[in-house]
């Protein structure tokens, strides 16, 4: 996947590892653990006190992985109390590597890498290792090597399962067989690697803004839509609700109760069955989609069928609590029959569903009406009463039925341009750990391309 403008090294000898192939012939096969001066497990401290000893815990949440380094948090790094005692052989400094050594999960491995930049006192957490390197290596390559054995999931099998939580076995880890230059062609080959990582990281960050305004352009239709109407000269009248303005003249609001019926579904899932039925869930719902590849089923014989959890096409699935309380989606006919997990789903009869569905999505009900009920509450959460009392504007049904048309021929325009993004978001990914893995062994030579 990298570039053909990228010459390989003049000769190349076998390196005796399946995972490494051939190597430049001056390279040298050697253990990981000969880059590592030293490595001490971090530690989790005491609540912060407020004195001299507070000091910067840097945890596995304020690992950047895609840019290997840590990366300061919004809300600013976590404070912990950690006495002076404590402290010995834990306080990093510049160009220390942090290995991952509890954590990951079903999707994610445990075991990243990345390397600290801060200045000031700082520790990190008992999930993370400090990593001093040996003198003779450079830090910004070796981050770049433990990235490649991290992508090439070289680190699977240091990895032990423990209730849960994979632990990394930092000794078998540190003893898997690695291709070494010497310390100047590492720093060669870092220069250049800081280079195209980082355009390609500026190409990655305007397809992401370009995402975002498209989700924008996205939310900002949907919302006009169902409060404005698609007629640009529709007599217009105050709605008298001070947060939504002016509405079409022929428009009412009404409580989405008043629309159809609103029932939870199961508090507990029932047992999980391959060949059973369809269990829809929060993590299976994302702005107005329901993903029916994550849908998991569950035997039928384990369901009690008393409380009237099925699902029928064109109901709607309301997220009722956590962070994404308020989310919602429109039942789509391969999913008819289903099973309502822990959330709420509504049954429209007065109305037109998919016209419904748009408005529950659109920023005068997320912002102006759910979001302040939630700001009330001590977590997020959603009840049926709450939900019932949503105000919906309402038109006739033929302009309903114009609007839902309307907004899923729209939408598909900008759902598909995100995805072509997202796409091509991917690719440069995936082309910045090929470009990283082809130059930290040895595949291609890049010694010339950047001056020191």
């Amino acid at each position: 996947m990298t570039s053909t403008r990228y010459r390989p090294y003049p000769e190349y000898k076998d390196s005796g590892v399946e995972w490494l192939g051939r190597i430049p012939a001056h390279w040298e096969i050697r253990r990981l653990g000969s880059t590592v001066a030293s490595s001490q497990n971090g530690l989790w401290g005491d609540e912060a006190q407020g004195d001299e000893n507070d000091i910067v815990c840097v945890r596995v949440a304020d690992f950047n992985r895609q840019r290997l380094v840590v990366c300061e948090p919004e809300e600013g790094f976590t404070i912990r109390n950690v006495t002076g005692a404590r402290r010995s052989g834990r306080v990093l400094q510049r160009d220390d590597l942090l290995l991952e050594k509890s954590g990951g999960g079903e999707k994610q491995l445990v075991g990243a890498v990345v390397r600290f930049q801060f200045p000031g006192p700082a520790v990190c957490s008992n999930f993370i290792a400090r990593v001093v390197t040996q003198e003779g290596h450079d830090a910004r390559f070796l981050t770049y090597l433990h990235s490649t054995l991290y992508s090439a999931r070289v680190n699977l099998r240091s990895i032990k399962q423990n209730t849960g939580i994979q632990n990394l076995d930092e000794k078998q880890y540190f003893g898997e067989p690695v291709s070494l230059p010497l310390q100047t062609e590492q720093q060669a080959i870092a220069n250049f690697l800081d280079r195209e990582t980082a355009k390609i990281d500026a190409l990655v960050e305007k397809k992401e803004r370009l995402i975002e305004l498209l989700q924008e352009k996205r939310t900002s239709m949907i919302t006009h839509a169902v409060t404005k109407g698609l007629d640009p000269d529709v007599p217009m009248k105050d709605s008298g609700i001070e947060w939504l303005g002016e509405i079409p003249a022929h428009w009412e609001a009404c409580a989405l109760k008043r629309l159809g019926t609103i029932r939870y579904g199961l508090g507990e899932p029932p047992r999980e069955d391959p060949d059973g039925i369809a269990f829809v869930r929060a993590t299976d719902i994302s702005r107005g989609r329901i993903d029916c590849s994550t849908v998991k089923r569950v035997d039928a014989a384990d369901v009690p069928w008393e409380r009237e959890p099925v699902l029928r096409t064109d109901d709607i699935i309301v997220v009722r609590s956590g962070a994404y309380t308020g989310d919602s989606a429109i039942v789509p006919p391969e999913l008819d029959g289903a099973i309502a997990g822990y959330d709420m789903f509504v049954r429209i009869q007065h109305a037109r569903p998919r016209f419904v569905a748009w408005a529950l999505l659109s920023t005068y009900v997320l912002k102006s009406q759910i979001d302040l009920l939630q700001l009330r509450a001590a977590q997020p959460h959603l009840n049926a009463e709450e939900l019932g009392g949503i105000l919906i504007l309402s038109c006739s049904r033929s302009e309903q039925q114009a609007i839902a048309d309307h907004l899923d021929r729209e939408t598909a325009r900008i759902d598909a341009l995100i995805a072509k993004v997202q796409e091509a978001i991917e690719r440069l990914k995936e082309y910045r750990t090929a470009l990283i893995s082809a130059a930290v062994t040895g595949k291609i030579d890049v010694r010339n391309e950047v001056k020191a």
